[in-house]
């Protein structure tokens, strides 16, 4: 059975999530809070066979929000907003330019960031053997500390990105704030590259 967990990348790499852009259609797919907008719900969505175990209440569905009236109108308002025209084009351009403007610091400063941009999702990675990074095992053997250390100092600065160099782009997410995101990030890289860090 494949699943696929798009709490991460369900509408934000594509109104259909990761799967829509990779052409797979699994069995079974994970939804996260970007469902209804930040609001609180969540999703198991499937084929009909594996699902048919909790259509038949063989497998009980169980929830805090299930039905919650406030998070369903969310729902179905955030995702025709996600369907509306322009919508995703506009969010790839800000990833987009957001992963160009990191990638050309880490040239200016000579520093080995490797940057992989899908849709709305970003992961910068610390490389400093210069290793090409493919898979997910890839990703876990890269530098972590140093992207521990430039999230704590971008977060100081007013910019909120995972430890592990994740970064999620929004719809809410303006041109003005990837210029503040680029200009605190060469901040932080400058002062960690002068600190030894880099």
């Amino acid at each position: 059975m494949l699943i696929f967990d798009e709490v991460l990348t369900g509408f934000r790499v594509a109104v259909g999530g990761a799967q829509t852009r990779l052409g797979v259609t699994p069995d079974m797919t994970t939804l996260g809070k970007a469902l209804g907008a930040g609001m609180p719900i969540a999703a198991v969505v499937g084929k009909e066979g594996p699902m048919a175990v909790v259509a038949s209440g063989q497998v009980p569905h169980q929830g805090t929000y299930n039905g919650f009236p406030a998070s369903i109108a969310a729902a179905r308002a955030a995702v025709r907003e996600y369907q509306a025209p322009g919508f995703q084009p506009r969010l790839d351009a800000l990833s987009a330019r957001l992963a160009t403007g990191i990638e050309t610091l880490a040239q200016e400063l000579a520093l080995p960031l490797v940057v992989h941009v899908c849709g709305g999702l970003l992961q910068v990675l610390w490389v400093p053997d210069g290793r090409l990074v493919r898979t997910y095992a890839d990703v876990m053997a890269t530098d972590v500390e140093f992207l521990a250390e430039l999230a704590t100092d971008l977060r100081d600065r007013g910019i909120l990105v995972r430890a592990r160099g994740t970064w999620l782009i929004s719809s809410a997410h303006s041109e003005a704030d990837i210029d503040q995101a680029l200009e605190a990030l060469a901040l932080a890289l400058r002062r960690l590259r002068c600190e030894g860090g880099a």
